[in-house]
């Protein structure tokens, strides 16, 4: 998305806050007057102030947004309440960030990921379900027991031993998601590219994951 708009008459207003706060402050300056920006945008002014803050000065444009099911983490399938960078902040600087396509993440797997540098999102759930091994270790080892099992343990106990292992089964269900081999597929064409095989967006299957999760995690 990009918008932009420019006006000689409107005078220049510039921010003299800290610039750290530039983008938000002139975020909402153009939402005051009516602007729908996305908080991944970033802002730039078309006059000779670098951080004015009047709106018809201002541009913005938003990162691509691969056409994902909305708010179903790409890497677990759980709740999705955030946005996943295809390249980590370190790498592309925060100008940049207007150009990296994102994709939808919960709060853990974007978390996890931290700065993965790599585009490929079948590399980057490759990566991701390493980190959530480590991260979710001491439930991966749960025991298992059975209903006999469990009606020998007093209430407390067995209160404690079941939520374990519903965690742990939780866990599970991320490692193994998706369980559609066209999942990435259909929403890269559903977002018109084509051949994201050839962009390495996603690994044709049978790729080496291991190797390749050991040289990039």
């Amino acid at each position: 998305m990009e918008a932009t708009r420019r006006f000689e008459e409107s005078p220049c207003v510039p921010w003299d806050g800290n610039p750290r706060l530039y983008q938000s402050r002139a975020a909402e300056a153009l939402i005051y007057v009516g602007q729908q920006v996305s908080h991944l945008a970033w802002i730039t002014a078309t006059c000779e102030t670098e951080d004015c803050l009047e709106p018809t000065h201002l541009t913005y444009r938003a990162p691509l947004r691969i056409s994902y099911p909305h708010g179903v983490c790409i890497y677990c399938g759980r709740h999705a309440a955030t946005r996943d960078h295809l390249l980590p902040k370190p790498w592309t600087g925060h100008t940049a960030r207007a150009f990296i396509a994102t994709v939808p993440a919960c709060g853990t797997c974007n978390s996890v990921l931290s700065d993965a540098l790599t585009w490929s999102i079948t590399e980057r759930r490759a990566i991701c379900h390493q980190r959530l091994r480590k991260h979710f270790a001491k439930t991966l080892r749960v025991a298992d027991h059975t209903p006999e099992q469990l009606a020998q343990l007093d209430l407390r106990l067995r209160q404690y031993v079941t939520d374990g292992i519903e965690k742990k089964a939780e866990v599970l269900r991320m490692l193994a998601w998706p369980d559609d081999p066209n999942y990435d597929a259909r929403a890269l064409s559903h977002s018109g590219i084509e051949d994201p095989y050839a962009l390495g967006l996603i690994l044709l299957p049978g790729s080496d994951l291991d190797a390749i999760v050991g040289a990039v995690a």
